[in-house]
C-alpha cells in the first residue's frame, strides 16, 4: 500500500473526499515525523 492508497481508504472508510482524506493523513504522518525527530517512541499498536 502507498500513501495515495491509503488516502483512498481513508476517504472511503470516512466518507469524506480524498483530498480531505490527503490532508488527514499528511497530518498524521507529520505529526509521527515531528516525534521521531524529537526522539520519541511512536508505537502504533495493531497496525501491521
Amino acid at each position: 500500500m502507498n500513501k495515495q492508497d491509503l488516502v483512498s481508504k481513508v476517504a472511503d472508510k470516512a466518507d469524506i473526499s480524498k483530498t480531505k482524506a490527503a490532508s488527514a493523513v499528511d497530518a498524521v504522518i507529520d505529526a509521527i515525523k515531528g516525534s521521531l525527530k524529537k526522539g520519541d517512541d511512536v508505537r502504533l499498536v495493531g497496525f501491521g
